[in-house]
């Protein structure tokens, strides 16, 4: 975790900082500005990060569109177990017991009524999530960006497959009764 003082300062600098690069590149021409992060849903859990958010980003701009991109839950399940796969920890049927998960986590309907509400002065959009072109597609037409030259990027981060997750397991077992 990182350390309150380090989180204090980041949240009382984080705002002054994008403000002034919204401002720097509004001074080239820049006029539309994307905020990607995938961690907002794992990270905002709470309605006062989440209003935070609001609150930051609102005076920076005069229209925002949330994009709230919703992947089935069995998938999301799966990438965490790979993740945790990944990161050398035991994948077994205890993962995924529902009580060893947030409940927010895959709950959207909360996240729906939280996020809407929240950004309730701002434009909301819910779209299937789909690692395929129809996301790029989704982007260009919401920022009005002519396609052409675009491509799709190769995939990166696959999820691992079970019978990979189930090898690594069976080799840190054997590696640790050999330690």
């Amino acid at each position: 975790h990182i350390p309150l003082d380090e989180r204090r300062a980041f949240l009382t600098n984080f705002p002054i900082e994008l403000k002034a690069e919204i401002d720097q590149a509004r001074a080239i021409g820049c006029d539309r500005f994307v905020i990607s992060n995938e961690q907002c849903h794992s990270r905002l859990q709470k309605k006062r990060q989440i209003k935070n958010l609001n609150n930051i980003l609102s005076p920076l701009f005069d229209k925002i569109d949330v994009v709230m991109c919703l992947r089935p839950q069995v998938d999301v399940i799966v990438s965490r177990a790979s993740t945790a796969a990944r990161s050398k920890k035991n994948v077994s049927k205890d993962f995924f017991v529902k009580d060893h998960h947030e409940r927010k986590f895959y709950d959207y309907l909360w996240a729906y009524e939280v996020w809407s509400n929240i950004f309730a002065g701002h434009n909301f959009h819910v779209v299937p999530f789909q690692r395929n072109a129809n996301m790029l597609a989704y982007f260009q037409n919401l920022l009005g960006i002519d396609p052409a030259g675009f491509k799709m990027p190769p995939r990166q981060n696959e999820a691992l497959d079970i019978r990979t997750v189930a090898m690594l397991n069976f080799l840190r077992r054997q590696y640790n009764r050999a330690a």
